[in-house]
């Protein structure tokens, strides 16, 4: 595995677990919440993998996603009694 995923791995291991899938020249890096489900992923051929700045870039930018989902979990609708549109 590559040391910048491993890296990425342990940062955000407190409350998410990364699976890498490797298929055909294609890495996917795959985050899942405590319950298995999957929050977010990535995408990056072989020859991106070699490239450290934009390795580096996609996976900030994935841990950033990954913070933002922690701190605002998803909309419930309102049930169609308090929807003020229902009327």
């Amino acid at each position: 595995m590559n040391p910048y995923i491993q890296q990425f791995e342990s940062a955000v291991a407190e409350r998410f677990s990364v699976v890498t899938v490797r298929k055909q020249g294609v890495v996917e890096v795959q985050c899942l919440d405590k319950n298995g489900q999957l929050v977010s992923s990535r995408v990056l051929t072989d020859r991106q993998l070699g490239n450290i700045g934009l390795l580096s870039a996609v996976l900030a930018d994935l841990k950033l996603e990954l913070e933002k989902s922690v701190n605002h979990p998803p909309l419930t609708p309102l049930p169609d009694t308090h929807n003020p549109s229902a009327s």
